[in-house]
């Protein structure tokens, strides 16, 4: 990774918010990154009143999830440098 990054060339935030939320069972969660040119991607999320995991059955109240995502697109031109 480069000692320096440069900033992200997408950058997707999103903010759910639920006075109660109750899972009937627990979720299957995946995140894959598809891309060309040869691409850095990175996720991130920070939660509020929810554990991880979440339990079936329960009702969680003021819950709050903060989720970004950004992706940095390298050089093409680099990127095929060994």
């Amino acid at each position: 990774m480069d000692s320096n990054p440069a900033p992200a060339d997408i950058e997707f935030a999103a903010t759910v918010k639920a006075d109660q939320l109750r899972f009937r069972q627990e979720p299957t969660v995946e995140i894959h990154f598809s891309g060309t040119p040869d691409h850095q991607s990175a996720s991130s999320s920070r939660r509020a009143n929810l554990p991880d995991p979440v339990v079936e059955d329960v009702d969680y109240h003021d819950v709050r999830i903060d989720y970004l995502l950004t992706n940095r697109i390298r050089d093409a031109d680099k990127a095929n440098q060994p």
